[in-house]
């Protein structure tokens, strides 16, 4: 029977998460690509079959090196948080190690957000919502409930079952929803445009510049998503329409690319890019604690050495 030990932790915890569940972990924030020696020496030292990971990247080199350390048996891969981006998937498939992340933990957070940047505004607007996954659905659900008209675009949506299950489901059923067939479809007659799309290959890029151009004079546009989600092209166009509030919510690390993309010093005033979403105390526990009870829960199921799986839940 393969023996279980800690789960190595190298996503950043906070202090009340460690208080109580530091005895049960190792914990080594921080450790990544950058320090091949120091990653090496800590898998051979503790030998984990489950490694909880952040924001930082896990390369093909940090997996290969977990896998021969530990040649047999399951190994798990989590992601304290939603976006797989960072991680290199194929390498993980190839290996036989799961890759799972936590959706759904931050979303009441993220969403509220999003909703009270909208919601600032007291009257009545028409709501673009672009990816209808845990956080998109608490956004369409809270600005429905409000008297918000919704415009929703997603793939989910195509089809008319489909769409009368998600309607009945989120609780909009009953409220003025419609379902466009495109992007800029939705965004034409948007007076708020929420973004909360996950980054994969097919949504790197899905938002070129003539659906920025469809966009309506005084319209806020709000991104949880990674900047990557627009075109070089879409973002240069979104950051010319001054008479947009833009605001982007990610990762600061991911900003650089913009202003790069921008060609400029700083944004203009009202096109904001911040960290906030995700980084109250309270969304920051919910994570850390989805993370180590997944961790916690066992996997009969897990592929064994150089069987490929991945759990890529959306948000």
């Amino acid at each position: 029977m393969q023996q279980i030990s800690k789960p190595l932790v190298i996503a950043y915890l906070m202090p009340a998460t460690l208080s109580k569940h530091g005895g049960v972990i190792n914990y080594e924030p921080g450790l990544g690509p950058e320090d091949m020696t120091r990653w090496k020496a800590t898998l051979a030292e503790l030998k984990p079959h489950t490694i909880i990971f952040g924001t930082g990247f896990v390369t093909a080199d940090m997996l290969q090196q977990w896998r021969s350390i530990l040649p047999e048996g399951n190994l798990r891969l989590i992601r304290k948080g939603v976006t797989l981006a960072r991680c290199d998937l194929a390498s993980a498939a190839e290996l036989g190690i799961s890759v799972e992340n936590t959706p759904g933990a931050n979303a009441p957070h993220v969403a509220k957000f999003i909703c009270d940047i909208i919601l600032a505004s007291p009257r009545q607007q028409t709501c673009a919502v672009l990816g209808i996954g845990k956080i998109g659905t608490i956004v369409a659900r809270t600005l429905a409930e409000q008297g918000h008209r919704l415009n929703v675009i997603s793939r989910r949506l195509a089809h008319p079952r489909t769409k009368e299950g998600f309607l009945r489901e989120s609780g909009l059923i009953d409220h003025n929803v419609s379902c466009p067939t495109s992007i800029t479809e939705s965004f034409q007659t948007a007076d708020a445009i929420a973004i909360t799309l996950p980054f994969t290959q097919e949504t790197k890029g899905l938002i070129d510049a003539e659906n920025i151009h469809a966009i309506p004079q005084r319209a806020k546009f709000i991104s949880t998503s990674f900047p990557q989600i627009l075109t070089d092209d879409a973002l240069r166009a979104l950051h010319a329409r001054d008479d947009i509030d833009v605001t982007f919510d990610h990762l600061e690390k991911e900003f650089a690319h913009v202003i790069d993309i921008l060609g400029v010093s700083a944004p203009r005033s009202n096109f904001i890019m911040a960290e906030k979403a995700a980084a109250t105390i309270e969304c920051q526990i919910a994570m850390d604690e989805a993370a180590l009870k997944l961790a916690a829960e066992k996997k009969t199921t897990l592929p064994q050495a150089h069987t490929a799986r991945l759990v890529d839940r959306q948000n």
